[in-house]
This record gives structure tokens, C-alpha cells and sequence, in this order.
């Protein structure tokens, strides 16, 4: 049977952006394959949705199962799609798989429009379901899959079996228009390396993923360096293009003696400089050195916020500001640039805590900074707490980009905004002020911080002026995006 994924992805808005490689619907694809399954994605990229485009599109790929995938940005886009095929009378079995669906089941099955939901990872559910669908066999009591019928609705436990991660195919990276999506345009083919994260930040949906898996003893699995030399060998032969590797595992350097032989294999057998993701409390001089030695160029830190009651007592990271500091200069004394991941609009959280985050940056001495809007998401303490204290507004977005969710009594809205819209510009104006003499720079800070933390000032400033440095800021970006791929800049052309 032909299955046909879904997949909306937009949360960039950059004009070169068309879409990203998913690691989850490659590896499906793969195993259905496997199979003796045929697949198609179609890969959603703009918001907002056009009714007819989408049907028609479903239409030319012809499916016999239609599988969306989905986070809880992205979940109300697929409410839409599922509902507009029921309107046009397309009876198409569908599934829904996804972090959402995992963490908030009984939501995503009345939807009308959906048929299966999947709990957990999706590989053996869906390779089940779809084999029984084919055969004519009951679909209804596939472990990890929820069924709804006009009378019932089968909820089936998750399987507890975790996957063997070395069992699985190398991912189907053909589904997607591989050259041109977002990291391989740059030359940048993405890996995964593993499958999970032990820690329990209160912001994050992994401690509520695990017990989703029964006791969770088994959640975070590496495979094989066999099985990974092996799928980027097979990645750099068949994409030429492809000269580096961007590892999205959580925290790739988790098990020390697998980092060790890791680092010498990699050097040794694929020699391409990699960026991956890194926790400051693991950044040992030793685990740095092993970065260095085996060809990292980047790594990607989750600072988070630089107020140690916010980061430790609200958000659970157990990270001092010595052990964030220590790693960041670590790596860079050692060439590896380091990007933070950085949140404002956090529950408590004010003006001048969002201040400690940027100082906290400037005095690391980071060399790229990502940030975005805190958005709570169901099943986290987190979400738990905003719930609790009455913060939640009701409002959904598409990203943690554009605005906050929350009904914060620390700060206003705009101010808000005006922090994760001037986030980068107010790193870099810091490490000017700290690169002054002592007394100037003690001055410079206590009169821009005062000002900064003013609740007027974003009026003050006017939206407008935000605006324009967003505007600058996205310009570099786009100068430096397209420098990188070679493909000229319509801003320039």
C-alpha cells in the first residue's frame, strides 16, 4: 500500500526556507519500505494553508493511508487539514504520530478527520497497522496505536519494547527534495546518533515521553559507531554536495566511552567537521578536547536564562553559572564556536532577569545566540505550574517566535517581544560595555540595564525601531545563509 506523510513545517520564515530534513518521517519511510510499502511526503512549508492546493495535492499522490505528523505548534494546522478532507468528502484513512500525539492522545483522536493516533515511536506501529491494512485485517488492536471507530474508540497501550536502534534501516532521506532543504543547502547532512534524554527540565516534554515508555529505564539508546560511520559514509557517496555533519541528538556526548572511541573513529574514517548539541555540566576539559581533536566546529548549548533561581529552581537544570561560563570558553579557547539556545517570557521571570540571560552571554563570550519565546507545552511541570498560577491565555501559536502565551505579571507583553526581537542586538551591545575600562563599564551597564528594564520602554522605543534591528539582524542572517549556498540573495538580486 502507498502511504503518503504529511508534514508541516514552518516555523522558519526565511525566504530561502523549504523545509527541513525530519529524522522521524525519513526513518519511517524506511521501515515501510522495508516493507514492501510504497511513500510520498508532502511537505507543508508555508502557512497559512490553502483548502483546495492541499486537496489537490492529496489527490496527485493518490494515497492509501495518510500519515500527518505533528508537534503541538504545528497540531492545529493538522486539525485543519484533517477536517478539510472530511468536508470534501475524501475518506482516506488517516494517522496522526508525533511528540504531540504521545503526550496528549485523547486530544488528537476525537479530532474529526483522524482515524489512528500513534503513541511513542512509530516505526513498529505503523509498519503493523499498515500491514494489516493491506491484508484486510483488524487495524483496530495494534499495540501504540489508538483507533476510533462511529462506536468506540481502541485505546491501545504504548508498546514498552523499546527499539533496538541498530535494527532499524538507514533513513529515507529520497522522500524529501534532500538538496534543497534547510541544513543540506548549507552542505550540512543531518544525523542522529541516538534517541533520547535522561535529564528533567521543567520546560521539556522527555521526563513525560519516558513514562509514556512504562518506567523509562531504556529511553535514551545510542547505536552502534558501525551503524553511524556507516549511514554518513553512505550520505557523503550519494550527496556530494553534503561536507559537513549536524548532529540533532539531544546531547550527543552522553556516554563518555562512547564519545572516546567516537572521536577517534570519526576523525579517522569520515573527517568531516560536525556541530552537535552539548550540556555545560559534561563540557570537561577532556570531553572539549575530544570535540576539538575529532573535527567539531560548533556546538550548541542550552543556557536557557542566566538567572540562576530561574534556570535551577523554575526550570530545573541544575547547571551553575561557573560550569555554563567554564564551557563555553572551553570550547572556544579551542576554536569551536559555541550557540546558546536562550528563552525569554518565562513564568516570574523580569525584565531584569532577562538581562542577567544577556549579560551571561556577553561575559562567556558566545559566539552565536538563538533565542525565542518561552510556550508551555501540555504534559511538562511547567505547563503544569503556568496552569496552576493562572498565566495561560488560551492563545495557540505556530512557533515561540512571534508572541507569548502567557499572562505574565512580571512583564508586559512587549516587553516581551522587544527582549526576543533585540536578544542578539543586546548581547553584542553588552560585550561592548564589558570591553570598556571597569569603572565605564560598571556605568555603562547600570544606565542601559536601567533603561531596558523600564516597562515603557518598548513604547518608548517604538515597535518600529524593534522592528528595523529584527529587519538588520534578518539581512545579516540572509547575507550569511546565502554567501553559504551559493544561491544569490533576493534581497541583492
Amino acid at each position: 500500500m502507498k502511504i503518503t506523510f504529511v508534514y508541516p513545517d514552518f516555523l522558519s520564515t526565511h525566504p530561502g526556507f523549504r523545509g527541513a530534513y525530519y529524522t522521524g518521517i525519513g526513518s519511517l519511510s524506511a521501515c515501510l519500505k522495508e516493507r514492501g510499502h510504497a511513500t510520498s511526503l508532502i511537505h507543508v512549508t508555508r502557512s497559512p494553508l490553502d483548502s483546495t492546493s492541499f486537496l489537490q495535492t492529496v489527490q496527485e499522490h493518490k494515497p492509501d493511508l495518510l500519515a500527518f505528523s505533528a508537534t503541538t505548534n504545528t497540531f492545529p494546522q493538522v486539525v485543519r487539514m484533517a477536517t478539510w478532507l472530511r468536508s470534501a468528502g475524501v475518506r482516506i484513512p488517516t494517522i496522526c504520530g508525533g511528540i504531540h500525539t504521545t503526550l496528549c492522545p485523547d486530544e488528537a483522536i476525537v479530532v474529526d478527520g483522524l482515524d489512528f493516533v500513534c503513541i511513542g515511536e512509530g516505526e513498529k506501529p505503523l509498519v503493523d497497522l499498515c500491514d494489516r491494512l493491506e491484508a484486510g485485517q483488524d487495524p483496530y488492536t495494534v499495540p501504540g496505536i489508538w483507533a476510533k471507530t462511529s462506536e468506540t474508540i481502541h485505546r491501545n497501550p504504548a508498546r514498552t519494547d523499546y527499539l533496538d536502534l541498530d535494527s532499524l534501516p538507514f533513513p529515507d532521506r529520497d522522500i524529501f527534495d534532500y538538496p534543497n532543504l534547510w541544513h543540506e543547502r548549507q552542505g550540512k547532512a543531518v544525523v542522529m546518533a541516538s534517541r533520547g534524554c535522561p535529564y528533567r527540565c521543567t520546560y521539556c516534554c522527555n521526563h513525560a515521553l519516558r513514562e509514556a515508555y512504562g518506567d523509562g529505564s531504556r529511553y535514551v539508546r545510542f547505536r552502534s559507531l558501525d551503524k553511524v560511520i556507516a549511514e554518513i559514509r553512505s550520505i557523503v557517496d550519494r550527496h556530494p554536495f553534503i561536507h559537513k555533519i549536524h548532529f540533532d541528538d539531544d546531547i550527543l556526548f552522553l556516554n563518555k566511552r562512547w564519545a572516546q572511541e567516537f572521536a577517534r573513529r570519526y576523525r579517522e574514517e569520515i573527517g568531516l567537521p560536525y556541530c552537535c548539541n552539548l550540556r555545560p555540566d559534561l563540557a570537561s576539559q577532556e570531553v572539549v578536547d575530544l570535540l576539538a581533536s575529532s573535527g567539531c566546529e560548533e556546538v550548541r548549548i542550552g543556557l536557557e536564562s542566566g538567572n540562576d533561581q530561574i534556570r535551577n529552581s523554575l526550570l530545573d537544570r541544575k547547571l551553575d553559572r561557573d560550569q555554563i561560563v567554564s564551557a563555553i570558553r572551553r570550547c572556544r579557547s579551542l576554536g569551536i564556536k559555541v550557540r546558546t539556545f536562550n528563552m525569554v517570557g518565562l513564568p516570574t521571570e523580569t525584565a531584569s532577569d532577562v538581562l542577567d540571560t544577556v549579560r551571561m552571554n556577553a561575559s562567556a563570550g558566545a559566539s552565536h545566540v538563538q533565542c525565542t519565546i518561552f510556550y508551555p507545552y501540555e504534559q511538562t511541570r511547567l505547563y503544569d505550574l503556568c496552569e496552576k498560577e493562572g498565566l495561560l491565555t488560551g492563545k495557540s501559536l505556530s512557533d515561540y517566535f512571534s508572541d507569548t502565551v502567557l499572562a505574565l505579571d512580571t512583564m508586559n507583553r512587549n516587553q516581551v517581544i522587544m527582549f526576543y526581537e533585540l536578544f542578539p542586538l543586546l548581547v553584542w551591545l553588552y560585550k561592548g560595555i564589558y570591553a570598556l575600562p571597569g569603572p565605564l563599564a560598571r556605568l555603562g551597564d547600570r544606565l542601559v540595564s536601567k533603561i531596558l528594564s523600564h516597562p515603557a520602554t518598548p513604547r518608548l522605543l517604538g515597535l518600529p525601531a524593534a522592528a528595523v534591528a529584527k529587519k538588520l539582524l534578518g539581512l545579516r542572517r540572509r547575507a550569511i545563509y546565502f554567501r553559504s549556498t551559493g544561491v544569490q540573495s533576493p534581497v541583492t538580486s
